[in-house]
């Protein structure tokens, strides 16, 4: 049914030609049925094949909505990315008091994550994607989500493919890591951390409660050789990155960082309407 369904929709694009500017799609998720928001650049083609942004809406892994990401998937909709903005399972909280020794609220969220970009990959033409041009990232829960996508390695939907996917940046915008790196949590950073990482953008908020999660992160994966780039709003908390005053800055930081990886081209569009400046850490 699945295959058919792809190929319903591979055939009919064929046919009509352009896509549409936004088209949501099904996957299956742990807890059941989840929706993939895709933003398509203006007349977009499938035969493009168009880098791929995957952003993690955030919500402390139990709840949040993927129209956090509408603004930015639809400004670099309009910069020549095919974005897609997903969601994924959550444990009510009911249950998770019940859940087995061991397995933490956020494992699901995770597996969901691994399950999205198995998707962008074996829909690539479908949605008219480069696969050696995707990033992912997110925001708070979100931002951890998209890392511990491609980090793990032991967690997995087994209604899932084998597909393997590949990222070549992530961007993180007020990201929840722990700062510890002694407790062996299933889905923990470090628990997996590689020897190097795609290149990273962090923007954080100098007050952001998670800020030193973010900071003890940035030595960890800057001592294994990551090239990192870590942006501090000066005086703002969790979640800053979207305000009225803030917004402009982070899309632009991210749109400048994505073009040095290579993964988008042309010139930024994002002005900053203010006198704000995002401070480089590292």
């Amino acid at each position: 049914m699945r295959i058919l369904l792809v190929l319903n929709i591979f055939f009919s694009y064929l046919c009509f030609g352009d896509l549409p500017s936004k088209k949501s799609y099904k996957y299956e998720g742990m807890l059941g049925e989840q929706s993939i928001t895709v933003y398509f650049p203006e007349n977009h083609k499938i035969e493009d094949k168009a880098p791929c942004l995957v952003f993690f809406h955030g919500g402390g892994w139990s709840g949040g909505s993927p129209n956090q990401f509408r603004s930015i998937a639809q400004y670099f909709a309009k910069r020549g990315a095919v974005c897609v903005t997903p969601t994924y399972s959550k444990n009510p909280k009911a249950k998770v008091k019940n859940l087995p020794k061991g397995e933490s609220r956020k494992r699901v969220c995770v597996i969901d994550g691994k399950s999205v970009m198995r998707w962008v990959v074996e829909n690539a033409a479908v949605i008219g994607i480069d696969k050696d041009k995707i990033a992912a990232g997110g925001a708070s829960a979100g931002g951890h989500i998209s890392v511990l996508s491609f980090l793990d390695k032991e967690y997995n939907n087994p209604n899932d493919s084998k597909v393997d996917f590949d990222v070549k940046a992530f961007l993180l915008y007020c990201p929840a890591f722990s700062s510890s790196s002694t407790k062996p949590y299933d889905v923990s950073v470090y628990k997996n951390l590689p020897k190097k990482l795609p290149p990273m953008l962090f923007i954080v908020g100098e007050k952001d409660s998670w800020k030193k999660g973010s900071d003890s992160l940035v030595k960890a994966v800057t001592e294994q050789g990551t090239e990192v780039r870590h942006l501090m709003g000066p005086g703002e908390k969790h979640m800053f990155y979207g305000s009225k005053d803030w917004g402009s800055l982070s899309l632009l930081a991210s749109d400048q960082f994505l073009i040095e990886k290579g993964i988008l081209t042309g010139t930024p569009t994002a002005k900053s309407s203010n006198d704000n400046k995002l401070v480089l850490i590292k």
